[in-house]
């Protein structure tokens, strides 16, 4: 059997599940606050994001860019912070445009 990720695995080392388990939600842990927020809801792709990658949440992104208006020495933290990224950030498609009318 060929796995998402190319690689493959015989059939009988496959564990057997029935469909009707949901699977449990993954989450992402701000570096700054230590708060948990869902991955969907942070726009986080823990996929694409495997190892180490920062997440700030938007609450601890606002206050240091509060934080960071404040002085010139911080405007260059505030630079090189990562941008929060908004459910209008996401592509859309002709299908998702006809669903948002």
């Amino acid at each position: 059997v060929a796995l998402d990720d190319g690689s493959e695995v015989s059939k009988s080392s496959l564990q057997k599940y029935k469909n009707d388990a949901l699977p449990e939600e993954a989450w992402v842990q701000c570096d700054d606050c230590t708060d948990w927020v869902h991955q969907i809801c942070a726009l986080f792709n823990g996929r694409r994001n495997k190892t180490a990658a920062a997440y700030t949440c938007p609450s601890c992104y606002v206050k240091k860019k509060n934080k960071a208006g404040e002085g010139a020495e911080e405007k260059k933290e505030e630079e090189e912070m990562q941008v929060v990224k908004c459910a209008k950030d996401l592509p859309q498609c002709s299908m998702s445009e006809a669903v948002e009318k």
